[in-house]
């Protein structure tokens, strides 16, 4: 009888502890973002600049050049208005204010344009 006593004591305290163990982490949820695609002319009339505009509610969390046919090897100014304005675009949530790059001003233009073109589907 005291042996089923103990046991029974060992089983309770051993349910407590259990019971005010930490409960596993709740997983933060996904980021529900929507996807959306543009195009516009910038310098090059052959091929359109498409853009990849992600938004996650109002907030535009990402932009990608995602196809161009800018000449990005003769002029060093494309290649920093295709990093630098969808960066910006990011950082102001919008292209309202959003400065060209002196020396790619069409390129410049055709990402805004493009963007803007994305969210006005």
């Amino acid at each position: 009888m005291k042996k089923f006593a103990l046991l029974m004591a060992l089983m309770l305290c051993l349910v407590s502890l259990v019971a005010c163990g930490d409960k596993p982490a709740e997983e933060a949820p996904a980021a529900t973002g929507e996807t959306l695609t543009g195009t516009a002319e910038g310098f090059s009339t052959d091929t359109e600049i498409e853009v990849e505009v992600v938004k996650d509610g109002d907030t535009i969390t990402a932009v990608t050049v995602t196809n161009h046919g800018e000449s990005v090897d003769d002029i060093e100014e494309v290649k920093t208005a295709l990093e630098s304005v969808p960066a910006a675009i990011v950082e102001a949530n919008g292209t309202e204010g959003v400065d060209v790059v002196t020396g790619a001003t069409y390129t410049s233009e055709g990402i805004i344009n493009a963007v803007n073109n994305a969210l006005g589907q």
